[in-house]
Order: structure tokens, then C-alpha cells, then sequence
């Protein structure tokens, strides 16, 4: 087991904490699904796509997600996919612990449970895109037209906290991700989020890419920023779950009407 140092670097990796067999039954679930997702897009084209699959999917064609619950069809067992998660989540060594010391994230945002496909170069649908820079804490927020405290926006960011996990390997033969490891507690410009001005704001040293298996799990704060890591040797695709936690006592007016789920 290792842990990293989220408060030194807005982003904490756990290897290998998570048991492999709820993993492989949740990865040979994601794998019919979205057999059944790209037999859909063959068929009709990725933009009507979302149209011929249930609503349950929540199907986005330009990142290639689905909601968790898309998973439930293809399960063997009747366990639903999100609870088969929360106890893979709940069965790891200290979670609470740690949890709690950062402040009690205690509740996630079921509309944000996604399962993502990223493809390799040259395998995905006309209208897949890799994640460009972005941080978390963008969500639902308000931008201001141009940068009022430059390079940053005075809008505060989304006060959450990211979990992330593959379902298979990733970082080498397929798309992983891209962090900069500098805590940031303000939300950077849209207009400065391209990849010239992210390595002209940042040093070499601060660029992380990390190499995963199935078994680790990755938590970013809000500030945190990330891009999909992909690159033309790049032969394998990859699957992953995020979600996306708050603390009860900090949902903003914006998700208030929101459905929830208690995970510790």
C-alpha cells in the first residue's frame, strides 16, 4: 500500500488497496455495455446515439460516459452496480480514517457516478475527445468572460473532492491521466487552460503521469488540474469510474436538488 501526500500535491494515489474480484466482475460488466453503446453508435451515429439507449445510460457522446447504473443489466449478480462499488470502496484498509481527516466527504453526487471508455488513437467514434486541462471544481460554475484576477477567476471553485479508478491497466500501452501537482484554490480561466499556457504557468518537475493497474485508487481536490494522457503510441483503450464527493455541510444552492448517496 502506498499513499501520497494530497495536501502537498492535490492529488493522492492508493496502489493496489482495492480487491480484484468485485473489480473484474465491474470491468466484464463495463465491457458489455459499452459493446452494446458502440453497436448503437454503428448503427445510428454517436450524436443520435444517446436516443436509442436507455435513459439509465445518460449516454455523453463527446466523452464517451455513461452513468454507473448503466452497469446493472450487464451484472451477473443482482447487486447494483453502485453498491457493488461502495462496498469495493468500503472494504479498503483506512478509508474512513482518512476520510474523515480530510473533512468528511461523506456524500457523493449520484449524477456524477460515470463509467468512461478513452480510446487509443484511431479507435474512437467521430465525436470522442480526450479531456482537455480542467479542474473538478469547474463544475455548474458561473465563469466570468475573461480572467478577473488573471490567470484565476474570483469564482470560488466547487468545493468537492474526486475518486477515480481503472478498471484496466493504464498510463502506458493505454490513456491514463495527466496531473499538475501544485494544490491550486482558485479556479483557472477556461481561456487559460490550454496546454501552452499550463506548461508556461508550471515547471517540468510539477507534471505527473501516472502508470496504473486495476487495485489503485486516485483522489484530487477541486483545484486540482488533470487532462486525459494519451499519445500516438497508445494501442489499448481504457475503462474508468469517477465520482465525485462533498461535504454535507458544503453543497452549494447549485446541487441542492441533486440526489445523493452516503458512502462512509
Amino acid at each position: 500500500m502506498m499513499y501520497s501526500d494530497r495536501a502537498q500535491y492535490g492529488v493522492e494515489l492508493w496502489s493496489q488497496v482495492l480487491p480484484l474480484e468485485p473489480l473484474q466482475q465491474l470491468h466484464q460488466a463495463a465491457q458489455a455495455c459499452f459493446v452494446r453503446v458502440e453497436e448503437t453508435i454503428a448503427a445510428v451515429g454517436a450524436a443520435a446515439a444517446a436516443q436509442h439507449l436507455p435513459a439509465s445510460y445518460r449516454f455523453n457522446p463527446y466523452s464517451t460516459n455513461v452513468h454507473v447504473d448503466a452497469l446493472d443489466e450487464f451484472l451477473t449478480e443482482q447487486t447494483p452496480a453502485l453498491n457493488l462499488l461502495l462496498n469495493l470502496l468500503q472494504s479498503t484498509p483506512d478509508l474512513s480514517k482518512h476520510c474523515q481527516a480530510w473533512g468528511g466527504y461523506s456524500q457523493g453526487l449520484r449524477s456524477q457516478l460515470r463509467l468512461r471508455k478513452q480510446y487509443a488513437p484511431g479507435h474512437g467514434h467521430a465525436l470522442h475527445r480526450p479531456n482537455q486541462w480542467h479542474q473538478d471544481g469547474g463544475l455548474r460554475v458561473q465563469f466570468p468572460p475573461t480572467a478577473d484576477a488573471e490567470p484565476y477567476c474570483t469564482t470560488p471553485l466547487t468545493p468537492l473532492l474526486t475518486g477515480w479508478l481503472p478498471l484496466t491497466p493504464c498510463g502506458y500501452h493505454a490513456p491514463g491521466l495527466e496531473f499538475v501537482r501544485v494544490p491550486q484554490t482558485q479556479l483557472l480561466h477556461y481561456s487559460k487552460l490550454d496546454n501552452a499556457t499550463i506548461h508556461h504557468l508550471f515547471d517540468a518537475v510539477d507534471f505527473w503521469q501516472p502508470v496504473l493497474t486495476p487495485g489503485d485508487l486516485l483522489w484530487f481536490d477541486r483545484g486540482t488540474l488533470h487532462r486525459t494522457a494519451v499519445n500516438a503510441e497508445m494501442s489499448c483503450d481504457r475503462l474508468s469510474l469517477e465520482w465525485r464527493l462533498f461535504k454535507p455541510d458544503q453543497i452549494p444552492p447549485a446541487f441542492q436538488d441533486e440526489v445523493w448517496f452516503s458512502w462512509l
